[in-house]
């Protein structure tokens, strides 16, 4: 059970990526459209969430291993992706959805980068790292 808090990182960082993408949008749209918050584009990114979650998890349970080098390899060509391709196949969609195809959106940077901290935090909390915080939480409530 090694791997756990690797995929519980990533899980949570995804769950909390996509409350806040269905916050953010009923705010917008004042309307929770399930397809907006599944779909593809707006704020945060989940892709960018699930995949920071799981590399900063590598980093705080094994440290700078070569796993961990290899996780954010990926994680920086998941990020390219959502920056850059998703934006092409974004404005490619919109051309394309008189034709009945579903219409993709894409990422800005801060999307991407409030979902990297949610991936960051997710960790920080599931590996253990953040038992410093909860500590400090309950002694506070407390006292």
């Amino acid at each position: 059970m090694e791997g756990l808090p690797v995929i519980l990182s990533a899980v949570l960082a995804w769950l909390i990526s996509l409350l806040m993408k269905a916050i953010t949008l009923f705010y917008k749209d004042h309307d929770l459209n399930i397809r907006k918050i599944l779909g593809t584009g707006n704020f945060p990114s989940n892709h960018a969430s699930f995949i920071a979650g799981a590399t900063a998890s590598l980093y705080f349970l094994q440290g700078f291993s070569y796993l961990f080098a290899f996780a954010v390899c990926v994680l920086l060509v998941i990020l390219y992706d959502t920056l850059t391709m998703r934006a092409a196949t974004a404005r490619n969609s919109k051309l394309l959805k008189s034709s009945g195809m579903i219409e993709l959106h894409e990422h800005t940077w801060i999307d991407v980068m409030v979902g990297v901290l949610i991936g960051m935090i997710s960790a920080y909390i599931v590996s253990g790292s953040g038992e410093k915080v909860w500590l400090i939480l309950l002694l506070d409530c407390e006292g």
